[in-house]
């Protein structure tokens, strides 16, 4: 039978180990070793450019995703980004959108707003290997890596992009370029951790594209409600459509509801990924076959 002080001893050993581990720094580390593990080859390089923050792109293979090829621009969100999309799957697709977009007729069609460096580009040739995409990217540089992967995984002929925002008009906007997959319309007041150039890009009408896409895919900064609450949007011919949602640029006081109702208004069903007490969150909607 252990003594008081035996219990005493081994609980406070118990409550340091607990406190090493919830460390910022430890818990960081222990994130990038498992992100270490969706790639090949090279897991220890991989872990070691980050914790030297070496501003370096590399093209990995996934384990998850056999036969699909992603860059990452180490010390950037990329490796966060890689985290979202194959490590906890926030764009996993739910049973009833899987079901929607398999009854598809011909290859699926993808638009992706917000491609950033076409990591939910490479998700979605691990599903659907045939499908066809369209990436919208304002940013110089993701479009560059964009470019970069397309190439990798040997999709030029299927994948196209559009340099330029996605809106509801054509035009030019404000835009903060340089923060990766953080860049922003310059309305939305984004913090970022990372500084940007503010500068005037093009912006092109994405309703046309959206009355052609099977499956589509929104995640830019504030700049989705101008396109959601667009009275057209109801019009699109989605079968399912991932946003995430931003509290920047809401026109209601609680972007959730706001969201959900934009969805629901346009005939999805959803379902909610997650969604954070500082006003962002993750939606999938289907419409039912």
């Amino acid at each position: 039978m252990q003594s008081p002080v035996d219990v005493l001893h081994r609980l406070a050993r118990r409550r340091a180990v607990h406190r090493l581990v919830a460390h910022p720094r430890v818990e960081w580390l222990v994130a990038l070793i498992k992100r270490s593990g969706m790639v090949r080859p090279g897991r220890t390089r991989f872990v070691a450019r980050e914790l030297l923050h070496r501003r370096v792109a590399v093209r990995y293979r996934l384990r998850t995703a056999p036969g699909v090829t992603v860059l990452v621009r180490h010390g950037t969100p990329d490796v966060v980004t890689l985290d979202e999309v194959f490590l906890t799957q926030d764009y996993r697709i739910p049973p009833p959108a899987a079901t929607a977009l398999e009854a598809a007729s011909g290859p699926l069609r993808v638009l992706d707003l917000g491609a950033n460096a076409g990591y939910f580009g490479a998700f979605v040739l691990a599903r659907f290997p045939d499908a066809k995409m369209v990436g919208f990217e304002p940013d110089a540089a993701n479009v560059a890596a964009l470019h970069e992967t397309i190439a990798a995984n040997r999709a030029e002929e299927r994948w196209e992009v559009v340099a330029a925002c996605a809106g509801a008009s054509d035009g030019t906007v404000q835009f903060v370029s340089g923060a990766y997959s953080l860049s922003h319309l310059a309305a939305a007041r984004t913090a970022s951790v990372i500084d940007g150039s503010v500068g005037r890009v093009r912006c092109v009408d994405v309703f046309p594209h959206l009355a052609e896409a099977d499956l589509v895919k929104i995640d830019i900064e504030g700049g989705e409600w101008e396109i959601i609450c667009d009275p057209r949007f109801p019009q699109t011919s989605a079968r399912a459509i991932v946003l995430e949602y931003h509290p920047a640029l809401c026109p209601g006081d609680d972007p959730r509801t706001t969201a959900r109702q934009a969805l629901t208004g346009a005939g999805f069903e959803i379902v909610e990924v997650w969604q954070r007490a500082d006003g962002h969150g993750v939606l999938w909607g289907w419409r039912p076959t």
